[in-house]
């Protein structure tokens, strides 16, 4: 789940589900196993419960440039693809937007008629996930700042969610390793 040595959100679900299925299929192939696996299984779906509390992880996940909806498409049924898509989608959802629902769009508009169009929400979450996967590996925190025009709602997003930090390791050993930043050094 680590970034360099900063635990980063966006890997976490994939890490959490590819250790759930591991222990199931160890319980299925070695049978005497089963029990153990079992509990662990049963502690982990508390967790992984609590993790579903939050969007974050899911926001985090789909703004990895090497990930989108891939691991969702691939492993999730399709009720929870729908929920993830709208769970950014609706992250989308601005003063502009506001103004058109209650018909005071006349009001937002700051722009000069000559200006040039920016792209809608849709347009740029279309341009976002249909574009290919970013080699895996990719620094997400550059793929942002090269693609900050491209997709404005998308990277106002990232600077958002992206600085929230797992959780692999115990505090003290978080806090332990700030000698590293220390000025010995």
């Amino acid at each position: 789940m680590c970034s360099e040595r900063t635990p980063i959100l966006a890997n976490a679900i994939p890490a959490f589900e590819m250790f759930m299925t591991a222990w199931e299929r160890l319980g299925e192939k070695f049978l005497h196993l089963e029990p153990y696996t079992k509990v662990g299984i049963e502690w982990a779906v508390k967790y992984y419960n609590k993790m579903d509390l939050t969007k974050a992880y899911v926001i985090a996940m789909v703004l990895n440039p090497s990930i989108h909806l891939s691991w969702i498409q691939k492993n999730w049924d399709e009720e929870f693809i729908d929920e993830a898509t709208q769970t950014i989608k609706d992250l989308g959802f601005g003063l502009d937007e506001l103004a058109e629902h209650y018909g005071l769009d006349d009001l937002m508009d700051f722009t000069d008629n000559n200006a040039c169009r920016n792209q809608s929400i849709d347009e740029e979450f279309v341009a976002y996930f249909t574009a290919p996967l970013s080699e895996k590996g990719m620094d997400i925190l550059k793929f942002w700042e090269i693609h900050e025009s491209s997709f404005l709602t998308l990277f106002a997003i990232a600077l958002d969610y992206l600085p929230i930090q797992a959780s692999a390791v115990p505090c003290e050993h978080v806090f332990s390793s700030s000698v590293e930043t220390d000025t010995k050094r």
